[in-house]
């Protein structure tokens, strides 16, 4: 005679999951659960049993869904905040260190493009100059 193996409590969740998926499916289209109900799943099946035949379904009413929207299209939807309100809402210290460090980016950017420039025109003169006959040369 062979034992079934233990099962892992991966698997012991899963196939509870199963089980309360399918009494779940069985409840919502009105046929009983085939499955005899044993273990900790059992308290649970019966109540959700005893609960499915003791509510019967109900219509609503028109005026729950004509105030229902009413209420709804009133509360304004939460948006998200633009950039500059998100900027006012910093501490005024942040904004003033914030504002010192892109003026010192801006400055720095500022500084080496200038000397980018500088360099560029003192190679261009260097090679206009080099091109340029010189003056003091004698043609003989």
């Amino acid at each position: 005679m062979s034992v079934p193996p233990i099962p892992t409590p991966e698997e012991s969740d899963s196939v509870l999951a199963e089980l309360l998926s399918a009494h779940a499916d069985a409840l919502i289209a009105g046929r009983p659960f085939a499955t005899p109900l044993r273990g900790d799943a059992a308290p649970l099946l019966e109540l959700a049993n005893s609960l499915s035949e003791a509510l019967v379904p109900v219509d609503p009413d028109t005026a729950f869904f004509t105030r229902l929207k009413a209420e709804l299209l009133a509360v304004p939807l939460p948006t998200t905040p633009t950039l500059s309100t998100r900027w006012r809402s910093l501490p005024a210290r942040t904004r003033f260190v914030a504002r010192v460090g892109g003026l010192t980016i801006t400055a720095g950017l500022a500084l080496f493009a200038g000397i980018r420039a500088l360099d560029a025109l003192r190679s261009g003169r260097r090679e206009a100059s080099a091109a340029k006959p010189s003056l003091l040369t004698s043609t003989s």
